[in-house]
């Protein structure tokens, strides 16, 4: 008897296990894509610089 009380306790809780994965999950991934995505600017910020000195480089050499 034991056993099958265990059975229907673990069947009704895993859609709640389940769904707090998921939250966990997102949580976790939009911070992930939260950070690449001051990454990317921080990337193209120093790619802009780049581009900047070279141009003037560029035309200080002309």
């Amino acid at each position: 008897m034991g056993g099958i009380t265990l059975f229907v306790v673990v069947n009704a809780l895993f859609p709640l296990f389940i769904g707090i994965f998921a939250i966990y999950f997102f949580v976790n991934v939009m911070r992930f894509m939260k950070e690449k995505i001051k990454l990317d600017e921080q990337r193209i910020e120093q790619t802009n610089r780049f581009i900047e000195i070279y141009k003037s480089n560029k035309d200080f050499n002309n």
